[in-house]
C-alpha cells in the first residue's frame, strides 16, 4: 500500500499505463467495485478532510475482466 497524506482540497490524480484501462475509485476508505465511480482525466479526485482514497484498475484481456490489487 502506498500511503500519503495531504491537505483537504488536494486534487488527486490517478493514472495506469494501460490505454483501455478503467480507474474505479472511492474516497471513504471502502474498497472499490466496477460499481464506483469512474476516475477520469477531465475531473480530479478532490480530497476532503479524514478522505481515504483507494483505487483499482480494469483492464479486459481476451474478453476476461482483469483487476489490480486495491491501492491506497
Amino acid at each position: 500500500e502506498d500511503i500519503e497524506q495531504v491537505e483537504k482540497g488536494t486534487k488527486i490524480t490517478l493514472s495506469c499505463t494501460e490505454s483501455d484501462a478503467k480507474i474505479y475509485y472511492t474516497t471513504d476508505g471502502t474498497t472499490p467495485t466496477t460499481s464506483s465511480p469512474v476516475y477520469t482525466d477531465t475531473a480530479p479526485v478532490s480530497v476532503t478532510a479524514g478522505a481515504t482514497v483507494k483505487a483499482i484498475v480494469v483492464v479486459t484481456a481476451n474478453g476476461t475482466p482483469l483487476t489490480s490489487p486495491v491501492a491506497e
